[in-house]
């Protein structure tokens, strides 16, 4: 059974919303159970259960809780790591294990790069994932290398960031020549 309750947050719209709360006084290697409520009007709806396990306490003894230490991270990219064939005009993204806040998106902090330097291009978020679509098509038969930086935030009180810059390759497409017959 559930023991407490947060605060209420007020959410309007039509789409998905992210919503978050800041918890403290967590111990420390605990599972933790939780669910969302829905008040509209007069309806209260329930959602799924859900869980998450503190961090294990580093040795410090007491079990203080320090919370959950969640680091951002990217859970797949498109084009994959290593990827050949790629379409010229294929847009380049990463999906993270949590929303992204989107002010922090930007050329700067999602980066796509050939052996000449940076593309150009633009750059959109939607929930956890971030897209790069260059202004022009790529090179044919290029290798690219694309970049996201630790400057990138989460969409949570902390404002979590990245250990480490990740980065991955892929190479498009060559150029196939016809030959009239």
């Amino acid at each position: 059974s559930y023991t407490g309750t947060s605060s209420t947050q007020s959410v309007s719209g039509a789409s998905d919303t992210a919503v978050s709360i800041a918890l403290s006084g967590l111990s420390a290697g605990t599972p933790y159970y939780y669910r969302l409520a829905n008040q509209h009007y007069t309806n209260l709806v329930y959602g799924s259960e859900a869980s998450f396990t503190t961090s294990s306490s580093d040795g410090g003894g007491g079990g203080g809780g320090g919370g959950v230490v969640e680091k951002l991270t990217v859970s797949s990219t498109s084009p994959s790591s290593g990827a050949t064939g790629v379409s010229v005009t294929t847009a380049v993204s990463a999906t993270f294990n949590m929303y992204v806040n989107g002010s922090t998106v930007t050329t700067e902090t999602f980066k796509l790069s050939d052996e000449n330097g940076d593309v150009s291009g633009t750059v959109v978020t939607n929930g956890a994932t971030i897209t790069f679509t260059p202004s022009l098509a790529l090179s044919y038969g290029t290798k690219y290398t694309a970049t996201v930086t630790t400057k990138l935030q989460a969409a949570n009180w902390a404002g979590t960031t990245m250990e480490s810059n990740y980065s991955w390759d892929f190479t498009t497409e060559s150029l196939t020549a016809v030959t009239p017959t």
